[in-house]
């Protein structure tokens, strides 16, 4: 006859026989099973929902620096000044040229008007007032022009004043006094971490089944804290290099909590209903490779083998076959019984 060797491991599981000590008091909950929609895990980086990067609208050159890199400004507050010698002499110039407009505009009104003047006493013509009514209108035409053009120059300067478009922080700043500068410089980056953006790629196999406006929670892989984010778009095109298609969602986050580059997991329901079963986080004991539940049948203890799938708050989703919903498993007391063990449920035993 063959003798062979038995895995340590079949050694293990084989019930131990119970002793003559008194049964193990330990704490219990039950096993829960929902009917929720399958959800698929995601990772992604929180990004501003707000960020500006502003520039001038013309060449000039930085005449004085008021906010730096790092600083909270508000919506309108100026940063920084840059100034053309080029455009405010032009726009000088054309103030002093709006002036003779405007004084011969006032000339010819009043020769317009004695013209009128001298038809009632019959020492002019209707044709002597009608080239003075024309040289009017003419005036006021040309004066309307170089106030629209003065506008437009003036807009141009004042385009050199770099204002906050939005309330937050300077996240970079590249200014020194007496630079030159073009529209093509980003001068400064300004973000506002009230509200947290989270782009992700969701596989094409789910296109039509994420559904929007649907609260998510966002797991940090730095610590244990959960936000709260809701989907609030879906973008109906697949990338042909990934074959992915892009939810956004949204993160408010307003304390300004410094969130905005974390990785995050985020779990997005796919709008397909199926039983989940649910046990809590205390009730699962992991042996090296291996994750079991103890389960109490008929004042004995059991060991179901399960499969994490994945947490749900204080709840663990979980796999297992034999098991079913309402059945006491050990949340406290687990970690030394073997498989029937007698216990008793102490209803005053602290649970985790």
């Amino acid at each position: 006859m063959w003798i062979g060797l038995i895995p340590a491991f079949l050694i293990a599981q084989e019930p131990k026989k119970a002793s003559n000590r008194p049964p193990s008091p330990v704490a219990v909950m039950p096993v829960k099973v929902e009917m929720q929609n399958l959800q698929v895990t995601l990772s992604g980086t929180l990004r501003p929902f707000k960020n500006a990067f502003l520039a001038v609208d013309d060449s000039g050159r930085i005449k004085e620096i008021l906010k730096h890199e790092g600083e909270f400004v508000e919506e309108g507050e100026l940063l920084a000044r840059a100034i053309n010698p080029s455009q405010e002499g032009r726009l000088a110039i054309a103030k002093i040229d709006l002036r003779q407009s405007l004084i011969q505009l006032d000339l010819a009104k009043k020769k317009m008007e004695r013209t009128r003047f001298l038809i009632k006493r019959k020492v002019s013509s209707e044709e002597k007032l009608d080239e003075d009514v024309a040289q009017f209108k003419m005036q006021e035409v040309n004066v309307e022009s170089k106030k629209a053009e003065i506008n437009r120059m003036a807009s141009l300067v004042a385009s050199y004043l770099i204002k906050a478009p939005f309330s937050g922080q300077i996240l970079s700043s590249s200014v020194d006094l007496g630079k030159w500068v073009t529209p093509a410089q980003v001068l400064f980056q300004i973000v506002n971490y009230e509200k947290l953006e989270l782009k992700l790629g969701i596989p094409g196999k789910f296109l039509g089944k994420i559904p929007v406006q649907t609260d998510v929670e966002i797991q940090l892989k730095e610590s244990s804290k959960i936000l709260q984010g809701q989907i609030t778009s879906v973008i109906h095109h697949i990338e042909e290099s990934t074959g992915n298609f892009t939810a956004i969602v949204h993160v408010a986050n307003p304390e300004g909590m410094p969130l905005s580059g974390l990785l995050v997991q985020v779990s997005i329901p796919i709008g397909i209903p199926a039983e989940k079963m649910f046990v809590p986080r205390d009730a699962i004991v992991r042996k090296g490779s291996r994750t079991h539940v103890v389960v109490v049948r008929d004042g004995m203890a059991q060991i179901v083998p399960v499969q994490v799938d994945g947490n749900q708050k204080d709840l663990v989703v979980i796999q297992a076959k034999g098991l079913q919903a309402g059945e006491p498993v050990i949340v406290r007391g687990n970690e030394r019984i073997f498989p029937g063990t007698p216990v008793t449920i102490n209803k005053d035993l602290p649970i985790k």
